[in-house]
């Protein structure tokens, strides 16, 4: 059975919780309940949008979309803490009113704020979403057996890994 990769870092979480659900609903041919097919759906929508080559191009596609799927904004009225006596305005909040619109939430919250962007990556062994929590972005693979069933036998011999140099001698202590 494979090991799930590790989704990113706590400080990446709302990244992470994205990349789970593109890999929830990013594959298969999708459910016959039509309230899971709008979701399968949405998702699919979404992933599109996260694989576009330009962040241009993706941002296009983020705001036609936003603009067929608002969302409700309100201002609750409450304590904000339980110190307070008085009640005060809440921050606002932002209520997708379909699938759609909370897939957009989320991809607005946590790819396109804190530049989500180039943290979100796919594995090009297994295709499966990650967060690349790295302090320099350079992460290409979601995990150890991906990178191992990459970098093969013929990859290693192309590369002049150790092993395949000529006169190399393998095996053997004290030569």
């Amino acid at each position: 059975m494979r090991r799930t990769p590790d989704l990113g870092h706590r400080k990446w979480g709302e990244l992470a919780r994205l990349a789970e659900r593109l890999n929830m609903f990013g594959r298969g041919a999708g459910p016959a309940d039509p309230e899971e097919q709008d979701r399968y759906t949405a998702w699919r929508i979404i992933e599109e949008i996260v694989s576009s080559k330009s962040l241009a191009h993706a941002a296009e596609q983020f705001t036609a979309l936003a603009a067929a799927h608002p969302i409700r904004l309100e201002v609750h009225m409450g304590r904000a803490t339980r110190e307070s006596k008085k009640t005060e305005p809440l921050p606002v909040l932002a209520i997708p009113l379909d699938e759609m619109g909370f897939a957009l939430d989320r991809l607005w919250r946590s790819y396109f704020h804190g530049r989500g962007w180039t943290r979100l990556k796919q594995c090009p062994i297994c295709q499966t979403w990650f967060v690349d929590p790295t302090s320099d972005k350079r992460k290409e693979r979601c995990s150890v057996p991906c990178t191992n069933r990459w970098w093969s036998y013929r990859k290693r011999k192309e590369a002049g890994y150790s092993r395949f140099k000529k006169g190399a001698h393998h095996g053997t202590k004290g030569r």
